[in-house]
């Protein structure tokens, strides 16, 4: 008689432990500013645990890394911190996100890296530049801001998450839902987030079904690596290391037209009038706009305001300043030619 072999249960590609299917059913857009990495909060980080970070990937790969058994990667690596004595001159500090031999390093958005029992998540250095973001920080928050626009709180940031076994404090970094869509665009690169979460609790039937007599399971569906295993005190701990879509390459809501400034049809003249025209034309002596627009400066401390005469200057940068009321709602702005 041959030996019997027993049959292992299987799974779906899309089954989610009963623990987890508000992962499951997240939508990541759901919110803006978007979470590109985080951190938990958690008291106890043994019964529940969750980290996020966001990655860039070439679309061509995007299908691949998707599906990938397993995962990916589920973190940021670093070439540090305090590298080894031997590095010498051929040392190159570096973040990156493990892509599984698809894509052997992906680019990570925010970088991440672990001092003593203190993890720092930092916005990666070339998003911030690529908008020209300005920090601002307040009580425990790092905000950055495009003066500009002006518009503030583009990318928040609460840095620091310390770790005190068993409870870690948490921390994240959120950008604007628009800023993601555009920088996706720019760069050609969809983005990608990775994730490991855990959950630790009494059996339930469904997972007594799953482990059957062993200690532990292990599944590699698309996208995750399940895994499921027997702990002290009778309970189950269920973690899942994952990757997920966030965005693709599509509209560029914040660079495309960024210096396009329209055309107006103006009183007196035969066809609309552009930047370029405006820039070259001597027969416009004033223009007009609402006084409404002063609100857009109101409420930031870097713009000076008068509203007399509706001038505003933002420190030594520029100035509008040949301006004078009419009436209770137009503001008179003096062209060059009119001086």
């Amino acid at each position: 008689m041959g030996l019997e072999v027993s049959q292992e249960p299987s799974i779906p590609d899309d089954w989610w432990p009963e623990w987890m299917q508000d992962l499951a059913s997240e939508d990541p857009l759901g919110s803006d500013p978007v979470v590109v990495a985080a951190i938990e909060d958690t008291a106890a980080a043994h019964e529940r645990y969750r980290q996020l970070f966001t990655a860039l990937v070439p679309p061509e790969a995007l299908d691949e890394v998707l599906a990938a058994p397993g995962g990916i990667g589920f973190e940021v690596s670093s070439s540090g911190p305090h590298p080894a004595d031997d590095a010498g001159g051929d040392y190159e500090p570096r973040f990156w996100i493990f892509g599984r031999g698809i894509v052997p390093r992906l680019e990570p958005l925010v970088v991440y890296w672990r001092s003593g029992n203190h993890f720092v998540l930092w916005p990666d250095q070339g998003f911030l530049m690529t908008y020209g973001l300005i920090p601002r920080l307040t009580d425990k928050i790092a905000h950055w801001d495009d003066l500009e626009a002006p518009r503030p709180d583009v990318v928040l940031a609460t840095p620091v998450s310390i770790y005190d076994f068993p409870a870690y404090t948490g921390s994240s970094v959120k950008i604007a839902r628009d800023f993601l869509q555009d920088y996706a665009t720019i760069r050609e690169m969809a983005l990608v987030q990775v994730y490991h979460v855990q959950r630790r609790g009494d059996p339930t039937s469904e997972l007594d079904s799953i482990l059957r007599d062993k200690k532990i399971r292990d599944f590699k569906v698309p996208g995750r690596l399940i895994d499921v295993r027997k702990v002290q005190d009778g309970q189950i701990l269920v973690q899942v290391w994952g990757v997920r879509p966030l965005l693709t390459p599509g509209t560029a809501p914040i660079s495309a037209g960024r210096w396009d400034y329209g055309t107006l049809q103006w009183p007196g003249l035969s066809q609309p009038i552009g930047h370029d025209d405006a820039m070259k034309s001597g027969r416009l002596d004033v223009v007009y706009v609402r006084d409404s627009v002063l609100g857009v400066y109101e409420g930031h401390a870097e713009y000076t305001i008068h509203p007399d005469s509706g001038a505003v200057s933002y420190g030594g940068q520029w100035s509008v300043s040949w301006t004078r009321r009419v009436g209770r709602d137009l503001i008179e702005i003096a062209t060059e030619e009119a001086l």
